[in-house]
């Protein structure tokens, strides 16, 4: 079987910039953002009209994250140093042909004195809720429904920057900061507070990393399996991926290492099929 292109985008309407995109949950579009001379651009794309339906240019500020929410109705764009913006696209989520219904308005500025310092970002896969992570170890959450934005200053409070995050299937958050991964009770969809189910020492977990990796820094990605005791795996350094179950000890050395040669290069993503890791 032949793969179909969906759409193709050139450097004339994305420049060469290192792009973000964002493929909408259960939707034809596509979100792109991309570096311009006047500072940030966001298009949005129907895949099955090939029809651009939405542009906006935002000030400087590279962009760091670019996510749909689960409904695939608002779409949050995280700039270093600017903070985050809510952009409610106004577009249908199926049977899009053409831009249809009024204009969207434009995007809101998500508390930028508190959004600036965001060190990582994720949208829940159940609710309408966004996490935020800082460079202060903080977690804020923000409600789309409530149209609330949430500081939890204790509990769930990391002791260095919150640097990488996710989801679990049952509304659960885990978050790594320094060596250490935080996994919350799940969370209710209005008004969540983080409680603090169970934490892992990093370590306490990585008897088998060498050195050069154990002084390498935080982790930079994580990622859960599906399962009923889900297992996390966790990228530190540039080439090594941590992998351990959420239901273990965590004063117990029960890792699985999985480390690439110096000539793979560095690992830019991961995901978890089933029971296995796969890496790129």
């Amino acid at each position: 079987m032949r793969a179909r292109p969906l759409i193709i985008l050139n450097a004339r309407e994305l420049g060469t910039s290192t792009l973000k995109p964002a493929w909408q949950p259960r939707g034809p579009l596509l979100a792109v953002a991309c570096q311009s001379e006047q500072g940030l651009l966001v298009q949005i794309y129907d895949t099955s009209s090939k029809a651009k339906l939405r542009s906006h240019q935002f000030d400087k500020g590279v962009a760091t994250f670019c996510e749909w929410d689960s409904s695939g109705t608002t779409l949050a764009v995280m700039q270093a140093g600017v903070g985050i913006h809510l952009w409610e696209c106004g577009i249908p989520t199926a049977g899009v042909r053409g831009v249809s219904g009024p204009p969207s308005p434009r995007p809101m500025a998500l508390a930028h004195n508190q959004t600036a310092t965001t060190s990582c970002a994720m949208w829940s896969h159940t609710n309408e809720q966004l996490a935020i992570g800082t460079t202060a170890g903080k977690v804020l959450f923000y409600n789309k429904k409530q149209v609330v934005l949430q500081a939890n200053d204790r509990k769930g409070k990391h002791g260095a920057a919150v640097t990488c995050g996710e989801w679990l299937s049952d509304n659960r958050l885990g978050m790594a900061s320094g060596n250490r991964i935080k996994i919350s009770r799940p969370l209710a969809p209005d008004d969540a507070e983080w409680e603090t189910q169970v934490k892992f020492k990093l370590t306490g977990q990585s008897g088998r990393l060498p050195k050069k990796i154990k002084a390498a820094g935080a982790p930079r990605m994580l990622a859960f399996s599906l399962g009923e005791v889900p297992h996390v795996a966790v990228c530190v350094g540039e080439a090594y991926i941590l992998i351990f179950s959420t239901g273990s000890n965590p004063d117990v050395s029960d890792d699985l290492g999985l480390t690439f040669p110096d000539d793979y290069g560095t690992v830019v993503g991961f995901a978890w099929d089933e029971n296995e890791v796969r890496a790129a």
